[in-house]
């Protein structure tokens, strides 16, 4: 969790705690692990540092696009779905994971922030900053809330 943050879900709440980008219950060592939390004193703002793996980057040191990909989905949940709401999945993630390169075993923040809410439908923005606040990626997911969290596998 970054400095300055408050833990948005506790981690035996997490309804997929075994999820590659922000499972409680994922090791460090082996996984995204993004989990972000409340911004203090900055209202709807979420984040937490995200320093990734040198096995996520390519010859030149780059996290490759699937890592990308897969570190700007779980931010706009985190950030979109409020703790103590049903479990949502993903329905839908646009992305431009390619601004800026980020630098495998490279310290960076991820953002999130919540966009709109209608019904079982959540929205949400993302973003990958260097420590030096350079924009390298952004994404906006839809979160749709399950009707019945058991038959996807949800904890509840």
């Amino acid at each position: 969790m970054a400095e300055g943050t408050t833990p948005s879900v506790a981690p035996e709440e997490h309804p997929f705690p075994t999820c590659f980008g922000c499972g409680p219950r994922r090791d460090p060592a082996e996984s995204i692990r993004v989990m972000l939390g409340r911004v203090d004193g900055r209202e709807g703002l979420f984040a937490d540092s995200w320093t990734p793996l040198a096995e996520f980057g390519d010859d030149r040191g780059h996290v490759t696009p699937v890592y990308m990909w897969a570190a700007l989905d779980c931010p706009t949940g985190w950030a979109g779905v409020p703790q103590g709401d049903v479990p949502h999945v993903l329905a839908r993630l646009v992305a431009d994971p390619g601004i800026a390169p980020v630098r495998a075993g490279e310290p960076h923040v991820v953002v999130g922030w919540q966009v709109a809410h209608e019904g079982r439908k959540r929205r949400a923005g993302a973003a990958i900053y260097t420590a030096g606040a350079e924009l390298c990626a952004v994404s906006e997911g839809l979160w749709i809330a399950l009707r019945d969290p058991s038959t996807h596998g949800a904890q509840v």
